[in-house]
């Protein structure tokens, strides 16, 4: 891959989103989310991603893929009460709000669903190219693969975030029991992150 300081768009862009303290994740992982997201142009469907935090993704999402739907779950107060198997605590990540994130993306066509996931994807029924979990929990992961996955368009991708990160067990957890029961093959990506696609 293309090291990213390479690419003056997208390194202009970390820069910028990294100065305001926006992107929760390394450079690397970010290029990596924007290189895939280029490639879905032409797929079917908007982008959905669960696990917002401060909009630092969802922005990258938007400026590799502009023009498509960008369906955005948070909270925006901080994680929920995690399982047994996560070393998140409740109300992690809640130094955000809907507020400040909705004026980061205000360039975007983002649709904010607030509140604790599976809640608010019941009713939520669109077309997706793509998809970014960054969910830190293993029941919302669950929850997000299983909600997810039957909208993925074919050509589609389900991008993970924090698998293999010992302090997200349960993230890895979730993705290797959709996969067991789905007879799916998981690829990596960049370090700690993994990619379904739709055949």
């Amino acid at each position: 891959m293309q090291e990213w300081r390479e690419h003056r768009t997208f390194a202009a862009l970390y820069y910028q989103l990294h100065r305001h303290h926006v992107l929760a994740m390394p450079p690397e992982r970010a290029f990596s989310l924007w290189t895939m997201a280029q490639t879905l142009e032409e797929v079917h469907g908007g982008i959905a991603e669960l696990g917002v935090y401060r909009g630092g993704s969802a922005c990258v999402l938007e400026k590799a893929l502009p023009g498509k739907a960008l369906h955005l779950f948070d909270s925006f107060t901080g994680l929920p009460a995690p399982s047994g198997l996560d070393r998140h605590q409740q109300g992690d990540f809640a130094g955000t709000s809907l507020a400040t994130t909705a004026t980061l993306l205000s360039f975007t066509q983002a649709i904010f669903h607030v509140g604790f996931f599976p809640d608010t994807v019941q009713h939520f029924a669109a077309p997706l190219a793509l998809v970014h979990l960054d969910a830190d929990l293993y029941a919302s992961t669950q929850s997000g693969l299983a909600s997810f996955w039957p909208l993925l368009a074919p050509g589609g991708l389900l991008i993970g975030d924090d698998y293999g990160w010992p302090h997200c067990p349960g993230v890895q957890q979730a993705f290797d029991e959709f996969c067991q029961h789905h007879q799916l093959r998981l690829e990596a990506a960049a370090r700690y992150q993994c990619v379904l696609r739709k055949g």
